[in-house]
């Protein structure tokens, strides 16, 4: 295997991430009206937050260039937000209605 530093445009991993964290934050309003939403927000989150993630590892590994670590960061921060409101959401929800 070349142990050169692959040069290309954007990798396949680092849109996937940024697209499916875009996707996510986008479906979560929609969610908090039609709860069906809410397994696909789940689904996107987290398939964002680990395609950004897998990317950053092999960048920081040095197997790729710098280039699309931003669109990895923008996934993860997007599919992160999602989960975050979920779960102040729910806290929130056992707060008002107790059992």
């Amino acid at each position: 295997m070349n142990n050169k530093i692959k040069s290309e445009k954007y990798r396949k991993l680092s849109v996937a991430g940024l697209i499916t964290g875009i996707l996510a934050a986008g479906l979560g309003i929609p969610a908090y009206f039609f709860p069906i939403f809410l397994i696909a927000v789940l689904g996107l989150s987290i398939a964002a937050v680990v395609c950004g993630s897998i990317d950053l590892k092999r960048i920081k590994a040095g197997r790729y260039s710098n280039k699309g670590m931003g669109f990895d960061l923008t996934g993860i921060v997007l599919g992160v937000i999602p989960i975050l409101a979920l779960l102040v959401f729910i806290m929130l929800f056992e707060v008002i209605f107790p059992n």
